[in-house]
């Protein structure tokens, strides 16, 4: 199963920088052509839910849409999508789940493996408003193994031709083994780090809001910022794993339209 899942890790990679493009997210826009974006920004996260430390990584901005159906992107994954009717995108998707690290807080517990995720979506359409929803679960027995999912909704504000605000709020659920994965304390752990033992049950992870400032004002390059915020709820939060239930993204950079 691990030779499985480098595989398909390594073909996503591939695929995601072969077809490098940004798209506008949830404008509506449509076309039969090939567009292709490749960027690079810098993000400031956590190291792992719940952590109290944070690190900086550069990351690329890449992506691909193909004739309204094919899409490859280094944010939503590898998928498929279709407009079934008016405003109303439904799709199928690969993405992978980075799992948590083995640092600091939680250097002494067992190392939670990523793993590939497969999952469907929907979005609708409402310009200036949108509502999403989505579904996924691990394919591979390393990593979470569990499944979850998110409903949300944004709006999208035109300051002018050159200027972009996209404020979203959404709320992720996930199922008992999800949870327990990644907030979970069994009694080896709790024997190697001092935490109490610790079974969560399925229900909210977190909700979350952000807001992305983006500029259009210089010829088929986009500037773009983004600070986002998440509130780790009970089930998770109530976990000795969890140093602080308050998660703060912070994400700036450009990218260039071929």
């Amino acid at each position: 199963m691990g030779d499985i899942k480098n595989v398909m890790l390594t073909g996503l990679i591939i695929m995601m920088l072969m077809f490098s493009s940004f798209a506008r997210a949830y404008d509506g826009h449509w076309t039969d052509d090939l567009e292709a974006e490749l960027g690079l920004g810098v993000a400031y996260f956590p190291w792992y839910m719940g952590s109290s430390d944070y690190r900086v990584l550069p990351l690329p901005v890449v992506d691909v849409s193909y004739k309204k159906f094919l899409y490859a992107s280094s944010q939503q994954g590898l998928g498929i999508r279709t407009m079934v009717i008016d405003n109303l995108i439904v799709g199928a998707r690969l993405m992978y789940d980075m799992g948590r690290p083995e640092h600091g807080h939680v250097r002494h517990m067992k190392n939670l493996a990523g793993s590939i995720d497969g999952g469907i979506f929907a979005r609708y359409l409402m310009l200036p408003w949108y509502f999403t929803g989505d579904v996924q679960t691990a394919l591979s027995s390393q990593g979470h193994s569990g499944t979850y999912g998110s409903l949300g909704g944004g709006y999208i504000y035109e300051v002018n031709y050159n200027w972009e605000i996209n404020t979203r709020a959404s709320m992720t659920l996930a199922n008992e083994r999800y949870m327990d994965a990644y907030f979970g304390v069994d009694q080896g752990d709790a024997n190697k780090t001092g935490f109490s033992t610790y079974s969560p049950n399925g229900g909210v992870r977190d909700m979350s809001i952000s807001s992305a400032l983006s500029y259009y004002g210089v010829q088929n390059w986009r500037i773009f910022g983004s600070v986002g915020g998440s509130v780790l709820f009970k089930e998770a939060g109530d976990s000795d794993v969890v140093q602080d239930q308050l998660q703060w993204r912070l994400f700036v950079g450009a990218s260039y339209k071929f």
